[in-house]
């Protein structure tokens, strides 16, 4: 199955979801986003994105799950449908969340500095909880962590000093991509650290 897509099978689904959008549950309607980002289909859909924006005000800002504001803050920042009104309703939700892993954390700055939603509040408390658990960031984390802090023009000097260390001391970088490499220095550089 590799390569298909079946575009009028696409649509028709879509169309049925707009339909049922309410009936949708914070993990559905996060996936839904999640799906519509992923397969680039902006296009023709606008109305569906509009509900979904709603749903998630509704059910995922309230939902409490980590992994529904997650998912949904990366869908709309991927799709550049990114709101402001919505990404301030899910700051809040994420600032409500007693769990975050490395993994959230960083999906969760990546979306805000991609969508140019530069929430303060959120990005200090992400990054004191991102330094207290540095261990527990994969490559992929590490990058993208400070990527976002340096996208949005934050220098937050603590959290850069201790991914420097933990990335350095670990050996961690050794395993980054190019495209990892490259993101991480020039965060650094961005930034003057």
């Amino acid at each position: 199955l590799r390569g298909w897509r079946d575009e009028e099978l696409i649509r028709a689904v879509l169309h049925a979801s707009l339909k049922r959008i309410s009936d949708f549950g914070p993990t559905d309607a996060a996936k839904l986003a999640w799906t519509l980002a992923k397969l680039q289909i902006k296009e023709g859909v606008q109305e569906l994105w509009v509900a979904l924006s709603k749903e998630a005000a509704k059910k995922i800002c309230s939902s409490g799950r980590f992994i529904d504001i997650s998912m949904t803050a990366w869908a709309f920042a991927k799709a550049g449908m990114a709101e402001r009104v919505l990404f301030g309703q899910l700051a809040s939700a994420a600032l409500e969340c007693e769990d975050l892993p490395p993994h959230t954390i960083a999906n969760l700055l990546w979306a805000f500095a991609k969508s140019k939603n530069h929430n303060v509040t959120l990005f200090e408390r992400l990054a004191v909880r991102a330094v207290d658990n540095v261990s527990c960031f994969d490559r992929q984390s590490i990058s993208n962590t400070v990527w976002a802090y340096a996208t949005v023009d934050f220098c937050h000097e603590d959290l850069f000093a201790t991914f420097g260390n933990h990335t350095v001391e670990s050996g961690i970088w050794k395993s980054f991509s190019p495209q990892m490499a490259s993101n991480l220095l020039w965060a650094y550089a961005k930034v003057g650290v």
